[in-house]
């Protein structure tokens, strides 16, 4: 028995010592906010999720006691809260913000034990509260429109400017539109939005804010890349000519570059181009021209025009007269005829003026006039530098399209339109031809490039 008493007091006194090591290594209270930044949309309950581990080998009570503003009538506290030894437990405390709280408030979190009060931590954490809201945001693309269906919230009655901003993948702002709503209690808006002509193939965002607070959503769709080239041809018959005018249109949302189109002439007729062919080959009885398009921008037009003579097959006797007839009547129509004529003057190192020239000499009366014509990529259009009339502007990867739409030109009259780019390269830049399109006196439509302009 004397043999047995020193050993289990050796016991004892690991054991102690044991528990002594453990309790100094470990806090006995120890306590952890789940979300340390909560957001309640316009003054929604929303709930503090509370951790609370007790690393005693008993349980225990643990009270729990929030500082900050109007603490007291926000928060809904029990007396006390119990956890088991050894162990941790989750609360969800309850916060009820006053109607039509708002801005950002911060709280500090205290827990005591209420058996030994100098066991105790404390945690701090923030509430953001919103007296308008978001509530939930989609958008739905169908064909060209955006359908946004969103829901708003508000205490108070408010009217709240709705602003969508439409950013391409770079960010860029295209498009921006607005819409007013009423709002008291949660509401439902669906808003269309259109998109942009021709919009470029890409990735885009739609961000919607509440004008006057800081609360945005954003979602993001795609335009995927379309290629569509439609061609129509129109033929105009008459006793001494065939005039055919074939139209490439692209429909499609890239730029097509490089478009060729084939057309098949009589080998044994008299053909005008109006539209030269890059190259033309024999096969069997007919002349087969092919025409190169050099870029056809999405929702652009270009026009294949030639016409094929009937009148030597009824004189043959005067063709040599009807010779000089075609010959000085095919030039009196490019005298007469309307131009476009692109040309520049360099104003410093990277800045180039360029100037439109328009010109209808004495024919008919043009209407419906439009001008077109695009800024290389690789150049940056100045808007700050315009003279005259302003152009209608587009931007894409493509470039910069400019517009302006000159009504009707009269007989003799000249357009002059002026603007300034900055090149972005040294050395020599190409940049795209303009056109004019108009209507003539019989509402006949036609389409004139300018000449292939090199910025030096």
């Amino acid at each position: 028995m004397m043999r047995k008493i020193p050993l289990m007091l050796m016991i004892s006194i690991m054991t102690l010592f044991f528990l002594t090591s453990f309790a100094s290594a470990v806090r006995p209270l120890e306590i952890d906010i789940k979300t340390p930044t909560l957001e309640s949309l316009c003054s929604s309950e929303v709930f503090l999720e509370l951790e609370i581990k007790n690393n005693k080998v008993i349980y225990d009570n643990f009270i729990v006691e929030i500082d900050g503003p109007d603490a007291d009538e926000w928060f809904v506290l029990e007396s006390t809260f119990l956890v088991n030894s050894m162990s941790s437990k989750l609360f969800k405390i309850p916060i009820n913000p006053a109607r039509g709280a708002d801005g950002e408030f911060k709280y500090d979190v205290f827990v005591y034990s209420k058996s030994n009060p100098d066991f105790k931590a404390s945690r701090g954490f923030r509430l953001d509260i919103s007296k308008v809201c978001i509530i939930s945001f989609d958008i739905e693309k169908t064909g060209d429109t955006l359908i946004s269906n969103i829901e708003l919230g508000s205490f108070d009655r408010n009217s709240v400017d709705v602003v969508y901003e439409l950013k391409d993948e770079n960010g860029q702002i295209i498009q921006t539109i607005s819409f007013i709503e009423d709002v008291r209690g949660a509401k439902e808006a669906e808003h269309s939005i259109e998109l942009p002509e021709n919009i470029v193939a890409g990735e885009y965002y739609v961000t919607v804010k509440l004008n006057g607070f800081d609360i945005e959503r954003t979602e993001i769709f795609s335009i995927n890349v379309k290629e569509d080239i439609i061609e129509t041809t129109t033929i105009v018959s008459t006793p001494l000519y065939k005039e055919v005018t074939v139209a490439i249109t692209n429909n499609g949302n890239v730029v097509e570059e490089n478009v060729e189109t084939e057309q098949a002439i009589p080998k044994d007729s008299i053909t005008g181009y109006v539209t030269n062919p890059t190259n033309c080959r024999t096969d069997g009885n007919e002349n087969i021209c092919k025409y190169t398009i050099p870029e056809i921008a999405p929702g652009a037009t270009a026009y294949v025009i030639y016409r094929i003579e009937f009148w030597p097959y009824w004189a043959t006797y005067a063709l040599i007269g009807a010779i000089v007839v075609l010959i000085g009547g095919v030039s009196f129509l490019r005298i007469t005829s309307p131009t476009i004529k692109k040309i520049s003057s360099r104003k410093s190192k990277n800045r180039h003026s360029v100037t439109l020239q328009i010109k209808n000499p004495f024919r008919h009366q043009l209407k419906n006039v439009i001008v077109r014509d695009w800024v290389s990529p690789l150049a940056r259009f100045d808007k700050n530098n315009l003279q005259g009339l302003k152009p209608v502007i587009r931007r894409s990867d493509a470039g910069t399209e400019l517009i302006w739409r000159l009504g009707d030109i009269r007989p003799k009259e000249e357009r002059i339109l002026n603007y300034s780019v900055n090149t972005m390269v040294e050395g020599n830049l190409r940049m795209p031809k303009a056109y004019l399109r108009f209507r003539d006196s019989n509402d006949k439509r036609f389409r004139i490039n300018s000449n292939q302009l090199v910025l030096q």
